[in-house]
């Protein structure tokens, strides 16, 4: 890379070297990618963006293999279904839709949405979806059917993503209105709501046998809370811009964030020290995902691109 740059009135080139953990970088979106997820065995990339498009990434190759053309609006989110054969994709559209990842073609709508879908999650079996949206709901369908099973009430804005626990028995959600909250995924019970960021809520993990929540923030923090009582246990501070993905990898002692400040940052989770700094994006950092191993992120931008990267041993 080249960037360009002036010194004493004259004009000087500098050579930048690329990051050595960055694997391969795909072009294609007509715009900023806005959602990544990686394929059940890891040797595919999924990616959405604001040119309305699902696109099919060879990562090996980088070749890109099959798009999927239905939404009307940008794509907010993906998720793979736990038996990995089917696609999920929110939209600005206000739609959710199912996709069969072997032929690209769309097998089921969920709609009911008034505004932009922002996120979606499968629950561990498979037999119902979650979806989180700007109308200020949280909605539980039944994958099958496409029927709309359960609505969380509670979000006095914009709710922007959802998480499920491990056994699927509770759901974590975050928005506009600053706040954390976990549900009980069976009764719409609201267990737990947290208060502590100062601007909206991006985006949400589980670790530690979901007993601690990670969040991320337009503060410009990334958080540790304790999900039971609610209390903030560390602080990540770091970040010069809104922190908007957030991954934890295997162990649950290490995370990696996504920031609007171009950066991808990997944290020791216990101390919050940064352990390194993914470089490359010269846009917005906007969303990450974990492979199946844990060896390996992918991260989509507002500069056009999804990019793999090596995740360092410890």
């Amino acid at each position: 890379m080249l960037l360009l740059g002036f010194l004493s009135g004259g004009l000087v080139w500098w050579r930048v070297r690329p990051d050595p953990a960055e694997v391969r970088r795909f072009d294609g979106h007509d715009g900023p990618v806005l959602a990544v997820v990686f394929s059940a065995d890891g040797r595919l990339g999924y990616s959405g963006g604001l040119d309305g498009t699902i696109r099919e990434w060879d990562l090996e190759t980088g070749r890109e293999l099959r798009r999927f053309l239905a939404p009307t609006g940008p794509v907010s989110g993906l998720a793979l279904s736990p038996a990995g054969d089917t696609l999920l994709s929110c939209s600005w559209d206000h739609s959710v839709r199912l996709w069969n990842v072997n032929t690209g073609q769309e097998i089921r709508r969920y709609d009911g949405h008034t505004d932009a879908v922002k996120g979606i999650a499968f629950l561990p079996d498979g037999r119902a979806l979650v979806s989180v949206s700007w109308d200020r709901t949280v909605r539980l369908w039944d994958t099958d059917t496409g029927r709309e099973i359960r609505r969380y009430d509670g979000h006095t804005d914009k709710v922007t993503k959802v998480v499920v626990s491990a056994d699927g028995s509770r759901l974590l959600t975050c928005g506009h209105d600053r706040t954390i909250r976990l549900w009980e995924t069976a009764t719409g019970k609201e267990l737990t709501q947290i208060v502590g960021h100062d601007d909206v809520v991006y985006s949400l993990a589980f670790l530690d046998g979901d007993r601690r929540i990670l969040s991320g923030s337009r503060d410009e923090t990334a958080r540790l809370w304790d999900a039971d009582t609610g209390a903030e246990l560390r602080r990540y501070v770091g970040h010069d811009d809104s922190v908007n993905g957030i991954v934890v990898l295997p162990g649950d002692r290490r995370c990696i964030t996504a920031c609007l400040d171009h950066r991808v940052r990997m944290w020791d989770v216990a101390s919050g020290r940064i352990l390194k700094e993914f470089r490359g994006h010269v846009n917005w950092a906007n969303t990450v995902a974990l492979s199946p191993d844990g060896r390996r992120i992918l991260s989509g931008s507002y500069d056009g691109t999804m990019r793999l990267w090596d995740v360092p041993g410890e």
